[in-house]
């Protein structure tokens, strides 16, 4: 059977317009990707941040920003082989790019293998301008180690605009470690410590206020100064 209209149903999943349903060599139904999608990062000060370009029809291109978010960031990250979660930042922080804007509205889950398997308008078609084009960025842990009991540690860091910078310690809790250790992958508790614990950053100082109910899945999700 194949099946490559949008939004038809394949066995307990459902195919995308990018994908045709074919049955498995174990008698299940699945989707198989019939658009293979490249992705980059540009700009980026080293190849885990940038701003995202995709190839499609041989022609590179932008994702634009509207409802960007981390569950799409980490889209692509697993797309480039990175294992970790990302933060995702919009308003062209890495410059603008230029010519085609290729995708627009994604709507990732955060399991999926590429972006054409989330939902998005499709192809070219958008309402942006490359002011708005996704970028994705990290943040470490810095100074620290494995403890006694295995978990990691460190001073928290971000990196914005090319810079890593610190995040300040007022009203720092529970709460905020919580969401940094989703980011770096760990889904065990989060202890906050403060007062540069593991030693004085320097320089830029990016967040200040951070505030995060402990459910986001990045500190851009989380309300901050």
């Amino acid at each position: 059977m194949a099946c490559t209209c949008a939004n038809k149903t394949c066995g307990a999943v459902t195919c995308n317009s990018y994908s045709k349903c074919v049955r498995s060599a174990f008698g299940n139904s699945v989707c198989i990707p019939v658009v293979i999608l490249q992705v980059r990062l540009v700009n980026g000060s080293h190849s885990g941040e940038g701003r995202v370009e995709v190839l499609y029809n041989n022609v590179w291109g932008t994702v634009c920003d509207d409802i960007w978010n981390t569950n799409n960031a980490q889209v692509v990250c697993r797309m480039l082989g990175y294992e970790k979660s990302a933060i995702a930042t919009t308003s062209a922080y890495f410059g603008q790019g230029n010519g085609q804007i290729w995708m627009d509205d994604v709507n990732c889950i955060g399991n999926e293998t590429m972006l054409t398997d989330c939902q998005f308008l499709g192809f070219g078609i958008h309402n942006c301008v490359h002011a708005e084009d996704a970028v994705t960025l990290q943040v470490r842990l810095v100074n620290g180690s494995l403890d006694e009991e295995g978990r990691v540690e460190g001073r928290l860091e971000v990196l914005l605009n090319n810079v890593w910078g610190t995040v300040c310690d007022d009203i720092w809790n529970t709460n905020n470690a919580q969401v940094v250790c989703r980011m770096l992958g760990y889904d065990g508790s989060a202890e906050a410590t403060a007062n540069a614990y593991f030693g004085k950053g320097v320089g830029q100082i990016w967040m200040d206020d951070v505030s995060c109910n402990g459910n986001e899945q990045s500190l851009t999700g989380c309300p901050f100064s």
